[in-house]
């Protein structure tokens, strides 16, 4: 039996998907949460939840490909909300298991497991006299 496969063509973004995209980054960038953008767009447009998260997802990534220098910062934030987003749902399924995988996720973004030294350094003064 022959399987096939289908391969998606490109599409070309309409305007509305461009206004929308612009929309959920200007949400972003406010500090908005994936999930409040994801729930505006579902009564905003009255579309499923899963087509909100593609739209937030295909922003986001747009945002990621324009941008030349990514700020490791913004990246570990949005990581780092991700993570949270994640705990959140293992919680509410009482899934044990993936809630201590974000949980260890959230510490290793915020350094938690980063050995730290501390370094003491006196400070001396030297004086040079020159044209003597």
């Amino acid at each position: 039996m022959k399987k096939e496969t289908t391969i998606r063509k490109m599409e070309r973004p309409t305007m509305e998907t461009k206004r929308r995209k612009k929309e959920v980054l200007q949400k972003y960038r406010a500090g908005w949460s994936r999930k409040k953008i994801a729930d505006w767009l579902e009564e905003q447009y009255n579309i499923g939840a899963t087509q909100a998260y593609k739209i937030i997802h295909d922003a986001i990534l747009d945002l990621c490909e324009s941008t030349k220098d990514v700020d490791y910062e913004e990246v570990r934030k949005t990581q780092l909300e991700r993570a949270e987003e994640l705990l959140e749902i293992a919680r509410e399924r009482n899934d044990i298991k993936s809630a201590i995988k974000a949980q260890d996720m959230i510490n290793r973004l915020n350094g938690l497991y980063v050995e730290r030294q501390e370094i003491k350094a006196e400070i001396e003064t030297w004086t040079f006299e020159y044209g003597e």
